[in-house]
């Protein structure tokens, strides 16, 4: 059974809906991590990334003053102690 995926004018509003959600799930990743090569990876040991306060479409945040964090994938400022 074939279903009907273009209209005269291009792609049906729906399947366009349904592209443009799969996009967004691609390029959002949880706190720690972002998006490199069209993967979530965690940030380095230097690094944090917090969704709310850096946006959801951000890089990792070098922590300041040289400090590191403890772990990959550092969630907050916070996070980051004297290195």
């Amino acid at each position: 059974m074939h279903c009907a995926v273009y209209t005269r004018s291009g792609i049906s509003g729906s399947l366009l809906r349904v592209l443009l959600m799969v996009m967004i799930l691609i390029a959002f990743c949880y706190d720690g991590y972002e998006l490199v090569d069209e993967q979530c990876t965690p940030c380095k040991e230097w690094q944090y990334r917090n969704n709310l306060a850096d946006g959801a479409f951000s890089t990792c945040q070098n922590c300041s003053g040289g400090n590191l964090t403890l772990m990959l994938g550092a969630s907050s400022s916070d996070l980051c102690i004297y290195g």
